[in-house]
């Protein structure tokens, strides 16, 4: 293949109309669904391999790119706090996003971020970072015992504590949402439950007896 064929390829993946046709059928959120058909295959021609997944969502890495690829299924509050976290990039607690959002279908999207980890043995950061954010009203008041890193960027630490607060009854605050930098700084990826605007619920039946009426 010619470097220019290559670059074509690359602009427009066979594999991405091949995804597409797997599930242009898919017309709400539902984890019933298989979404990730297909998709394996897709990031493997290009040598991404899958690093971490929930109900409704994968995330891809390849280790010569400086970012990770996070596909998902379309949900409102996920949307939200990527619109949030977009208008605050200087905020050391959120994810550092890499381009737009990429629409795959009406109910299936992709979005760029930074290379983060899982967190790995001890870090007082971290764990000071989760008691703020299951906490939002208190950190703000300050009436929390903090690191002092997580001190140092109090001002981050409220904005984002206060977004949490405003919409707390939705809040998923847990270790599975929260990873690392390499400097250890905790990130929050993901603080909410998925739902739909009209509030209808996209968890399992079982999920929704579980937690209760949380609207």
């Amino acid at each position: 293949m010619s470097f220019k064929s290559y670059l074509v390829e690359l602009r427009n993946p066979p594999e991405i109309k091949k995804y597409k046709d797997t599930v242009s059928d898919f017309k709400r959120v539902d984890n019933r669904f298989d979404f990730r058909s297909g998709m394996p295959e897709l990031f493997a021609k290009y040598a991404f391999k899958p690093i971490g997944s929930g109900k409704y969502a994968v995330v891809y890495e390849n280790k010569k790119y400086p970012y990770i690829i996070k596909v998902f299924m379309k949900d409102t509050a996920y949307l939200k706090y990527l619109n949030w976290a977009k208008a605050n990039q200087s905020n050391v607690f959120v994810p550092k996003i890499r381009g737009k959002v990429i629409k795959i279908t009406d109910v299936i999207m992709a979005v760029r971020l930074e290379k983060l980890e899982e967190k790995s043995g001890f870090n007082k950061n971290y764990d000071s970072f989760i008691e703020a954010m299951l906490d939002p009203e208190w950190a703000i008041e300050g009436k929390l015992d903090l690191t002092a890193y997580i001190t140092k960027h109090k001002k981050d630490l409220d904005k984002l504590a206060l977004f949490i607060s405003k919409n707390k009854k939705i809040a998923d605050i847990h270790d599975g949402n929260i990873l690392v930098r390499k400097d250890s700084t905790p990130v929050l990826i993901d603080p909410f439950y998925n739902y739909f605007r009209n509030g209808t619920f996209t968890m399992d039946a079982d999920d929704i007896s579980t937690f209760g009426e949380l609207f």
